[in-house]
């Protein structure tokens, strides 16, 4: 039976800026986390590169949001407790469209300066805090960072990269390209990798002239939203006739188990509760899913007759993999260590046993295997 979402506004500067570091501690640890495993594995340097690109995109997007609503009393930032321990995804998509009206609101709101120096006047005078001319110099604060290549907003593009590849080198160019998405049924962040070929009759991806934007159009199309991986790559590789998915990483962040923020998972949420060391100790889930290619084929249908089509490889004797429409599927737990003693995954923990544990102590050094 599925559980309703439950939301929870914040209320108070106070708030606002105990969840702001709250994230900022999640955030730098998933990117120590991150670097730890580039250290270990060369070929891991690029993930680790995107996954701190689109973390600290994340952290920047919360300093927005704190900014816009902290005080603002006619709206509230939202927190989702149940699924993601993050905010909601309303509160992020309004960002698309304030940005739309950045410069016409900076236009109608008084400059910083002046704004200053009512708020001197108004001190002097009354004895109290301007609550009026707070909000304007928030909200003009606010308007004044929106910035779209620093936001992670529903879709966010990321960068695009030529390898250098000798395999096929005459029939195709070979790329890697990743995008954040932002999930509307989760409330939480998807970051995506993707290497690709492009046939090489077509005019280079990194020209960026026409076919550049219909295959930025085509991956915003398909990768707005977190369906199965497989559908994902699918979904790719039938609208752009000369990109060919060859290996798609969807790492999705959550759900985060804080003490103030966040009520589920249920199991998890108590035993940090009862037993965290620190104030703002936390639990964090992430999973990878994986979708490869293991072959191509030529299509026969009336609709894309002779174009090449990929084959992703979906193991039907894994039935968690069956079900997500994944190659592969690693799964994350990054707890505090003094918890983690008292886990039985024998027992109550159980649905924990097949994740990768990463821990991390009271002085808050990671620990990756």
């Amino acid at each position: 039976m599925e559980t309703k979402t439950v939301f929870r506004p914040l209320e108070g500067q106070d708030e606002y800026t105990r969840y702001f570091n709250h994230l900022s501690n999640v955030s730098e640890k998933m990117i120590e986390i991150f670097k730890a495993r580039a250290d270990k594995k060369d070929g891991r340097y690029y993930e680790s590169v995107v996954m701190s690109d689109f973390l600290s995109k994340m952290l920047y997007t919360t300093e927005a949001l704190r900014r816009k609503y902290t005080y603002n009393p006619s709206h509230t930032l939202k927190i989702d407790l149940s699924d993601s321990g993050l905010p909601s995804f309303f509160n992020v998509n309004n960002l698309t469209s304030d940005l739309l009206n950045r410069e016409k609101r900076l236009d109608e709101l008084p400059t910083m300066q002046a704004l200053k120096q009512e708020m001197l006047d108004f001190m002097f005078k009354y004895k109290v805090e301007p609550d009026e001319i707070l909000r304007r110099t928030s909200e003009r604060s606010y308007y004044k960072m929106l910035d779209s290549d620093k936001l992670l907003l529903p879709f966010t593009p990321g960068s695009l990269r030529k390898m250098k590849k000798e395999k096929d080198k005459k029939k195709f160019r070979t790329y890697t390209f990743s995008w954040a998405c932002y999930d509307f049924a989760t409330n939480r962040p998807y970051i995506h990798l993707m290497i690709f070929e492009q046939d090489i009759v077509s005019t280079p991806l990194e020209e960026e002239h026409f076919n550049y934007r219909q295959f930025l159009e085509a991956v915003q199309a398909e990768g707005s939203r977190a369906p199965g991986i497989g559908i994902l790559a699918l979904g790719i590789d039938d609208s752009l006739r000369d990109i060919h998915p060859k290996v798609i990483k969807r790492i999705c962040v959550g759900p985060i188990c804080s003490k103030h923020f966040s009520e589920e998972p249920e199991k998890l949420c108590k035993l940090l509760n009862e037993n965290g060391e620190n104030e703002d100790d936390f639990i964090l889930v992430f999973e990878e899913d994986i979708i490869l290619s293991s072959d191509q084929t030529v299509s026969k249908s009336v609709f894309s007759y002779g174009q090449v089509r990929e084959t992703f490889y979906i193991p039907e004797t894994d039935i968690e993999c069956y079900d997500r429409k994944a190659s592969k599927i690693h799964k994350h737990i990054l707890v505090p260590h003094s918890v983690l003693q008292l886990m039985d995954f024998k027992g109550d923990f159980k649905e924990y046993a097949d994740h990768e544990i990463i821990t991390y102590d009271k002085e808050g050094g990671i620990y990756v295997n």
